[in-house]
């Protein structure tokens, strides 16, 4: 209070409250012993660290405690760094998030903490998604050496296919991708005679008239993950297919994915099955309903307000 009104603080949503000048700020923390310095940064990293409703005070958290003594605190600052880079990576801030999962893989090494699949999964795709190819590899092919589950195990395979055709290596994709439909318990659909077959069966099912109301059963718990993570893997094939010139993949994974998302209903997969299933139309001259499901996939992706949904 006193601060207040001697108009050094000034007081912030939340209950928080900040320095009105850097300069003051400065002046009082240079008057603190190192040591002492250190242990404030983790009082304050426990106090916002309880309140994990507040993004920000998430990632307050991680840096409070790098500015401390990371020897004492390494359990906690490990658990807050993770915290703080999964923030991060939902905003696509993926330097902050390589930040983070620094921190809190220095952590971990000081506590003891086995690295598991999740945090190289997080700097995997960090790496991706800033075009670091061969790092992200290497991150994701670590995660893969601690994960045991099928349904990780294949969402892990997944994102090596998006390394593998951001490299322009449409052979190693295809193979990563095939461990991930294998990992599922699901067929890939590919080339072959038996193959174009199924295709055409599945193409002529889809375009049957729909009823608005399909006796569909919804997905929920495991199943509604397995059926998005498998949505993916199919939308992963057609965009292979289409980009490599490889119609059977392109109509059968199409095919095969709007049938997942029809039951998953309002969604993200739902709305990228739309989009190849809309690429596939057009693709074999059915421009008008190609558009139609193009523009279903449009407004699907803005009312989920997705960055990534198409």
């Amino acid at each position: 209070a006193d601060a207040g009104r001697a108009g050094i603080l000034e007081s912030e949503d939340r209950g928080a409250h900040r320095f009105v000048h850097d300069t003051a700020r400065e002046i009082l923390a240079g008057g603190v012993e190192e040591s002492e310095r250190r242990k404030l940064h983790a009082r304050i990293a426990e106090a916002l660290e309880g309140d994990g409703t507040n993004l920000e005070a998430v990632c307050a958290a991680a840096t409070h405690y790098a500015a401390g003594d990371l020897e004492e605190t390494a359990p906690r600052a490990h658990r807050a760094a993770l915290a703080a880079a999964d923030v991060a990576l939902r905003r696509f801030d993926n330097e902050s998030a390589l930040s983070f999962l620094d921190l809190a893989s220095r952590a971990a090494s000081m506590a003891s903490i086995p690295l598991d699949a999740g945090f190289h999964r997080s700097v995997g795709e960090a790496r991706l998604r800033l075009g670091a190819l061969e790092e992200s590899l290497d991150a994701f092919a670590a995660a893969l050496q601690t994960e045991s589950g099928r349904l990780i195990r294949a969402s892990i395979y997944g994102r090596i296919a998006w390394v593998q055709q951001a490299r322009a290596a449409p052979d190693l994709a295809w193979s990563a991708l095939g461990r991930a439909f294998d990992a599922i318990g699901a067929r890939m659909p590919v080339e072959g005679v038996a193959s174009a077959a199924r295709t055409l069966e599945r193409f002529a099912v889809a375009n049957l008239p729909r009823r608005t109301s399909r006796a569909l059963s919804p997905a929920v718990g495991p199943r509604l993950h397995e059926a998005e993570l498998l949505c993916d893997l199919h939308y992963q094939n057609a965009r292979l297919g289409l980009e490599y010139a490889r119609p059977y993949r392109l109509v059968a994974s199409s095919v095969e994915a709007l049938n997942i998302g029809e039951s998953l209903g309002h969604s993200r997969a739902h709305a990228r099955s739309r989009v190849h299933y809309g690429f596939a139309l057009t693709a074999l001259g059915m421009r008008r309903a190609g558009a139609n499901e193009l523009a279903k996939a449009e407004r699907m992706a803005k009312e989920l307000g997705d960055p990534v949904t198409i």
